[in-house]
């Protein structure tokens, strides 16, 4: 284990494997997971390849990032959980990927902003969409038009990302995607990781 962001009740693995095969990565993130419980684990794969874990920890919450040769791993004792991360030089082109990704709402918030902020708007977004969808089980291939965060874009390229930035999308009247994003520093490179959580209004 590498490096270790805290994202309270939640913690972040951050490190590189030896070998980037989805065999040697699962071994990895058992290991770091394991350490963290004080109990040893081991991840498994669905049909649909999403992580889980196997009994008797498989009520413990376990998402799984990888960009480049970096993994991040995710890990919740209480409930399940959403991870992506991707590196800030990755900004380059993402407002033209975003016309083809988001709603149309989020692109006119996008455009609207100067030139030089709509690359990065649209990677935060990104990040933060796909922690989302990894938390409710879905994928990019399902679609990115939720969660609407055309709303937030204006504070998100406003505010320093440092500290955790939290957003809260609301699901119905009792529950919403709780989204935190912040940037990390791994071996001089910058990245954007975003977490989502359940959260109760």
């Amino acid at each position: 284990m590498e490096r270790v962001v805290a994202f309270e009740p939640a913690y972040v693995f951050i490190g590189t494997p030896l070998v980037n095969t989805i065999t040697v990565r699962d071994i990895w993130a058992s290991q770091q997971i394991s350490q963290y419980i004080n109990a040893p684990i081991r991840i498994m794969r669905r049909e649909s390849t999403r992580p889980s874990l196997a009994p008797p920890h498989e009520e413990l919450g376990i998402s799984i990032a990888k960009t480049g040769g970096i993994l991040a791993i995710a890990v919740d004792i209480h409930a399940p959980i959403g991870i992506d991360i991707e590196p800030t030089s990755a900004a380059l082109g993402m407002s033209d990927l975003a016309k083809d990704h988001f709603n149309t709402q989020e692109i006119n918030a996008i455009f609207a902003l100067p030139q030089l902020q709509r690359d990065d708007a649209s990677l935060k977004l990104w990040v933060m969409k796909e922690a989302v969808l990894k938390l409710t089980g879905r994928g990019v291939y399902d679609g990115m038009l939720q969660p609407n965060t055309a709303h937030i874009i204006k504070y998100l390229v406003n505010n320093s990302c440092r500290d955790f930035l939290n957003f809260y999308f609301p699901v119905n009247d009792k529950t919403a995607h709780k989204c935190s994003i912040r940037e990390v520093f791994y071996h001089s490179k910058k990245y954007y990781i975003a977490l989502a959580q359940t959260a109760q209004l």
